[in-house]
């Protein structure tokens, strides 16, 4: 059992039941190199490296595909970035093999390939050019760059069996109900940061249909140097939960500010009553959690976020606390670009667009500049544009 997951029945006033059934079996693979293993790291089988069905592929990808489509079953490939799920489907687009596509009876208005291109091509975004190539090999891409038609026209084509092999980013385990015979992650990583215990289960568990497989598959792809880690991944429980209101979370502040701008916290008593509902409350002592509150309470008043009514006792949020909660930005953030824009707006010049770059910058990427090369640049930058610069940038 997950540690921590003992402290959530109170929390939620319920019964804690366990259970470790699956109604569809999932078995669970290491792909390096021409080697598949199963999680014991025995030998499974080798890919023949005369398998040369997709060109210039030494992970076999298209390979892998192509094995269960061809017994017509569906694949959802993971990819670790939105331009890796657009090549990889362009590319196994090109070199599956052709395999007869029949929908799935329901009352879709899209009975085949045809009538889901004219539908995309309908939409609003009109019919984007990859999926155009794509479609007619029943290949897809599916990320949060498309979208909300062309996200539903995919997903329905893929539920109907027009599409067979579905190419995604970690988003679509997350919020999408589509199962596949096969789960390949085409990398062991989610952008830049190397797939955890959480991710990886919520991902491999897609694989397996209800009702049509009487098993799943997934297949993790790697290079040599990452197996250990990837097999203690596999292997090792879930994480112990931890709240995020804890001190070394930051989370408390933020939540406060949450509770007041959304009408459920108001007085001091009021506190005490979200507190005790708070996962934090089961691990920590009561008294520490409301000091905890209160001293973010305090915080959040003297950063003008909340003010105290000494005439009616309430808590309310300032023009500042309903900019930061309507932003989903914390407060700490929230500073932070405040001052920016306060300092932008000093020198504000609407007649150059250099404001625009500036003020769609994300505040929360460290990027340590070229200073030399920044010199150069802003030498040659018009008079206009170099007091914009001088204005939006920080004088020290």
């Amino acid at each position: 059992m997950t540690p921590g997951r003992s402290s959530m029945p109170p929390v939620l006033l319920a019964a804690l039941y366990q259970t470790d059934f699956r109604p569809v079996p999932l078995e669970e693979f290491i792909k390096v190199g021409n080697t598949i293993y199963d999680k014991k790291m025995d030998v499974v089988r080798t890919i023949s490296k005369t398998a040369d069905l997709g060109g210039k592929d030494p992970d076999h990808i298209v390979e892998l595909c192509n094995e269960v489509v061809q017994e017509g079953n569906s694949v959802l490939l993971f990819c670790s970035s939105r331009k890796g799920c657009e090549s990889t489907a362009r590319h196994i687009a090109k070199f599956i093999g052709k395999c007869p596509v029949s929908a799935h009876n329901d009352k879709s208005e899209f009975f085949d390939i045809t009538s889901a291109i004219d539908g995309l091509r309908r939409s609003p975004a009109g019919l984007d050019p990859i999926l155009e190539g794509t479609l007619p090999s029943g290949v897809a891409y599916h990320h949060a760059g498309l979208t909300v038609e062309e996200r539903e026209i995919v997903e329905t084509c893929y539920r109907k069996g027009l599409v067979r092999v579905l190419t995604a980013t970690s988003t679509l385990a997350a919020g999408v109900n589509l199962p596949a015979r096969r789960v390949i992650f085409r990398q062991p990583r989610i952008g830049r940061d190397f797939i955890d215990g959480t991710r990886y289960r919520q991902m491999a568990g897609r694989a397996g249909r209800t009702g049509i497989d009487t098993k799943g598959e997934s297949i993790l792809l790697c290079k040599p140097e990452e197996l250990k880690r990837i097999k203690g991944i596999l292997n090792d429980s879930c994480p112990a939960l931890h709240s995020c209101l804890s001190d070394d979370k930051n989370g408390m502040t933020h939540a406060i500010l949450e509770v007041v701008a959304g009408g459920i916290v108001q007085t001091a008593s009021d506190i005490h009553r979200y507190v005790r509902c708070t996962l934090l409350n089961s691990t920590k002592p009561f008294e520490d959690v409301v000091k905890s509150a209160q001293e973010s309470l305090k915080w959040l008043c003297h950063r003008k976020f909340l003010e105290w009514n000494e005439d009616t006792k309430l808590y309310s949020t300032t023009p500042l606390g309903r900019a930061s909660f309507g932003s989903s930005l914390c407060p700490e953030d929230s500073l932070i670009v405040l001052d920016d824009l306060s300092r932008a707006r000093e020198g504000f010049v609407l007649a150059s667009d250099l404001h625009l770059v500036y003020l769609v910058t994300p505040t929360n990427v460290e990027v340590e500049p070229d200073w030399e090369l920044y010199y150069e640049r802003f030498m040659e930058l018009s008079a206009l544009d170099q007091n914009v610069t001088f204005h939006a940038t920080d004088p020290k």
